[in-house]
């Protein structure tokens, strides 16, 4: 073998060595020698606010599904929940809609600006330009509405107008309970007044 390539040989060797151990030395420096990051460079591309939710905190996008001790079903969907600063067990929720199924095939949807959640009581309060919509085909108003959460029961107190099958329909009231046959029995209360329109 000449000295040529008795060299080439004993480059080759060396080369198979040091070039992995450098490669390791230089990716180490990336890992051991990293740049400082700043972390509020990159929230902003994002839109949110650390502070603001650190002084603020809620729950964006919040759902709730639940079957009621009637066999009922309600769903709750809410764009924002936030606790009550006053009581833990309340929850104040923004753009908040409700659907509630019962058992025999009936269906009410409702939906308001505001709302609370009382987990103590079980009760669910909307409140602000509500809207309900029967599978009769009523389509009313209010601005309060309270909402059971354990069992098949809505009450309105605030008058009440809009329309139905039939005609338009004003009334001081409403409330949707169970009857004692387990029908399910929608009731307008306090000075009821339909105005009948036929097709």
């Amino acid at each position: 073998m000449g000295l040529t390539q008795l060299g080439h040989s004993r480059l080759v060797k060396a080369a198979k060595v040091v070039l992995p151990l450098a490669a390791l030395a230089i990716l180490s420096t990336l890992f051991l020698l990293p740049r400082p990051v700043d972390p509020t460079r990159a929230i902003p591309q994002f839109g949110i606010d650390i502070e603001d939710l650190a002084r603020d905190p809620r729950v964006t996008e919040a759902s709730y599904a639940g079957v009621l001790d009637d066999g009922g079903a309600l769903t709750v969907t809410a764009a924002t929940l936030r606790t009550d600063q006053d009581r833990f067990t309340r929850l104040n929720v923004t753009d908040v809609m409700l659907a509630l199924d019962t058992p025999d095939g009936a269906r009410l949807a409702a939906s308001a600006r505001t709302g609370r959640i009382d987990q103590g009581t079980d009760l669910m309060t909307l409140r602000g330009d509500v809207r309900i919509d029967d599978a009769t085909g009523y389509r009313l108003r209010t601005e309060h509405l309270t909402v059971a959460l354990d069992r098949t029961w809505i009450s309105a107190t605030t008058p009440v107008r809009g329309a139905g099958p039939g005609g338009t329909l004003t009334a001081g009231g409403m409330e949707l309970t169970r009857g004692g046959d387990g029908a399910h029995l929608l009731v307008f209360t306090s000075g009821v007044e339909l105005i009948y329109r036929p097709d």
